[in-house]
């Protein structure tokens, strides 16, 4: 237990030995009762190393001529590096002190005071950690605690290190605690009255916005807000009051004042009503505002990914729009207008804040906070010059609004006398006119009495018409066709037959040759209704003709028959010049014997569907007959078709893809009727065939059928 004794004895002998010799050799700073910060920076000695694994073991019991005098080292430091700093300090007052040093802008600070009993503690200090880890936390300024007896002396060291370059002109300053504090309450004070100011401002005006809906209100708003923000982040009261237990830096203001920027230039170019006053200066404002919105995004970004980039982005950015302020205000004196009167006295107040803290500080060396309240006197100002400023705006508005009322007022008194003039002019000719008509009651009685005889005329005529053409309707179709012979024909068959009037100038007709071998044929004849139907049955006659006394089987030789005959007999130019009547024509031979099918067509096709698709059988692109029939000789050729199991055959005019749907005008289109035919060709042709009709019916909306329609499907 003795040895124990004599080596602790030794130890701290060693111990005291290099401290007291420290404490001998650097220059001490006395302080005596004072009621005002002292610059201790004379006094601040700075480690010649800056490696980071200096502890302060090794760094307690460095001779004095590894220090340098803080004030003679550079003014700025690299980032990401540790600096030691010794304050050796004395308290010469007769009363026990507590004593504040303000460290400027830190980020991370180890302070070190030397305690006779366990040696040197630390406390951490800066922006690195949250206030509710610090033995001493205010406002504004980052500051250590010192607690000393009357006429004791010690020795502190300081440990710092900042991702930001540091600005050490001053570093340090030293005030009692009671003074700080006071003064600090009234920097409190005086921010309370600022902010709350600021607030009452943004709060009256937001009910402006409700009334008026006018978004400079709410630019207004976002920008005298951002202001308030930004200041209250910069003196440090959301690190102590809302956020103690986390890191917060001051810098984060930046960001706000970027942001609270572009709404300045929203506010800018909403008051002024750019767009009408300079359109050229409306192009160039609003591509500062996406530059600041891009700005703003960027610096965000950094924010969470590297500090220092982040900072240095809000120093450009911060340069480029203060370059752009500097602009508008040289615009603002150009443009004569009041609210742009307004918007320049509020400028002009802040800036001139501005400039007595930029010349404070790089001429006469002052604290940054000395004249901040100037500053945030011109920012007073400015936000209540740019509330002058809107509130002159609605005044014009409403005059505005008070003179267009007035103008519409007149122009109203104006229409209505004139409109009583016409009414007056008007009642005259009623008068007159009435009077006429009076003379003239009994000849118009008579000619009511003749106009009601003729409509009964014309009634008894209209329906002797109707029922002619029923009857006439009638008889064609008696003509056509027994649709259940071509089903007993084929394996299955279906037919859509709709004339667009009581008579068609659509037609189809079937030839049985043997049990095995039929015809089978679809014409559109030229024009619809009575003329149509007249070609129908002169066709029908020619086609029995054709088929019957010649025995022609041959499609293409029965379309070059039906030719010459309508050439020589219905548009002979001896006979009639201006006829230009003819057809469009499709015929099928069918064999079932064999499985084939022979095809030609005169524009019309033959449709093969099947599971690989539709496939389209072209006949010619002349019809039969119709205008210059003799300027070329037409020809026509036979397509022979091999049945295969599941194949099925349509042959149709154009009036089922030709109809009009009612509310666009649009016609259904042979796509359509394609893609049609080709979902439904797995259904039975009964099934087949209404859905085609169906669809149709529903395509037409409503509206009146524009052309005949005929298709028929078949299959072996």
């Amino acid at each position: 237990m003795l040895k124990l004794r004599k080596i602790l004895f030794l130890l701290f002998s060693v111990l005291y030995f290099f401290v007291s010799g420290q404490i001998d050799t650097f220059p001490v700073y006395t302080y005596t009762d004072n009621s005002k910060a002292v610059s201790v920076q004379s006094f601040l000695y700075q480690l010649k190393h800056t490696s980071e694994y200096i502890t302060i073991d090794s760094v307690s019991k460095l001779p004095f001529t590894s220090f340098a005098t803080a004030s003679s080292s550079a003014s700025a430091y690299e980032r990401n590096k540790s600096y030691w700093f010794v304050l050796r300090l004395k308290n010469e007052s007769i009363n026990e002190k507590t004593l504040y040093l303000t460290l400027g802008l830190t980020q991370s600070v180890e302070f070190y005071q030397y305690n006779p009993e366990i040696g040197y503690v630390k406390q951490d200090y800066g922006y690195d950690v949250p206030d509710a880890e610090k033995a001493y936390a205010e406002p504004i300024d980052q500051l250590v605690g010192v607690v000393l007896k009357s006429k004791e002396e010690t020795l502190l060291f300081f440990r710092i290190k900042s991702e930001l370059s540091l600005k050490m002109n001053p570093l340090f300053k030293i005030q009692e605690q009671e003074v700080f504090l006071k003064k600090n309450g009234m920097m409190n004070l005086m921010q309370g009255l600022f902010h709350g100011l600021i607030w009452m401002l943004i709060a009256y005006i937001f009910f402006v916005y409700l009334n008026l809906k006018d978004r400079v209100y709410l630019y207004y708003i976002f920008y005298c807000s951002s202001f308030s923000i930004a200041i209250f982040v910069l003196l440090g009261y959301p690190r102590l009051y809302l956020f103690p237990h986390i890191t917060f830096n001051v810098l984060y203001s930046e960001l706000i004042i970027l942001i609270g920027s572009t709404f300045y230039m929203l506010l800018f170019r909403r008051a002024l009503n750019l767009k009408e006053l300079n359109i050229r200066l409306y192009n160039f404002t609003n591509m500062i505002i996406y530059f600041s919105l891009f700005g703003v995004v960027v610096c965000t970004f950094f924010l969470f990914y590297d500090f220092y980039i982040y900072n240095l982005l809000c120093q450009i950015f911060s340069l480029f729009e203060l370059l752009v302020f500097c602009f508008l205000l040289m615009t603002l004196f150009r443009i004569k207008n009041a609210i742009a009167r307004y918007l320049l006295i509020g400028n002009l107040s802040m800036t001139f804040g501005a400039v007595i803290i930029i010349v404070s500080l790089l001429f006469f060396k002052d604290p940054f906070l000395k004249y901040f309240p100037v500053f945030q006197a011109g920012v007073t100002l400015e936000v209540l010059f740019f509330a002058i400023g809107l509130s002159k705006r609605f005044q014009f508005a409403e005059q505005e609004k008070r003179l267009a009322q007035d103008k519409l007022i007149e122009e109203l008194t104006f229409r209505e006398k004139y409109q009583q003039q016409l009414n007056d002019k008007l009642e005259q000719k009623v008068r007159e006119r009435t009077q006429i008509i009076n003379q003239s009651k009994e000849e118009i009685l008579q000619q009511q009495e003749y106009i009601e005889q003729k409509n009964v005329l014309l009634e008894a005529s209209n329906k002797s018409l109707t029922d002619n053409l029923e009857y006439a309707g009638f008889i064609q179709n008696a003509l056509l066709t027994d649709f259940e012979k071509i089903k007993w024909f084929f394996k299955d068959a279906f037919l859509i037959y709709k004339p667009q009037s009581y008579v068609s100038g659509d037609f189809y007709m079937f030839f049985s040759i043997s049990e095995y071998e039929g015809i089978l044929l679809t014409a559109d004849c030229t024009g619809h209704g009575v003329p149509g139907a007249m070609l129908t049955l002169i066709a029908q006659d020619f086609l029995s003709e054709i088929i019957y006394e010649k025995k022609e089987t041959s499609p293409a030789n029965i379309l070059l028959e039906l030719e010459k005959r309508i050439v020589s007999r219905l548009l002979n130019v001896s006979i009639n010049s201006s006829l230009n009547e003819g057809l469009d024509i499709a015929v099928v031979y069918i064999n079932k014997s064999t499985k084939t099918l022979s095809y030609a067509g005169a524009k019309m096709p033959l449709l093969v569907v099947n599971n690989t698709g539709v496939n389209k059988v072209r006949g010619t692109l002349y019809g039969i007959g119709g205008a210059k029939v003799n300027l070329k000789e037409k020809f026509f050729t036979d397509t022979l078709i091999t049945f295969n199991e599941g194949d099925r055959y349509y042959i149709y005019s154009d009036g089922f893809h030709d109809q009009l749907q009612a509310y666009t005008n649009k016609k259904y289109l042979s796509k359509r009727f394609y893609e049609k035919l080709q979902e439904t060709y797995h259904h039975t042709f009964e099934v087949q065939k209404k859905i085609l009709a169906d669809d149709l019916d529903e395509w037409k909306g409503g509206g009146v059928q524009t052309d005949d329609i005929i298709v028929i499907g078949f299959t072996l």
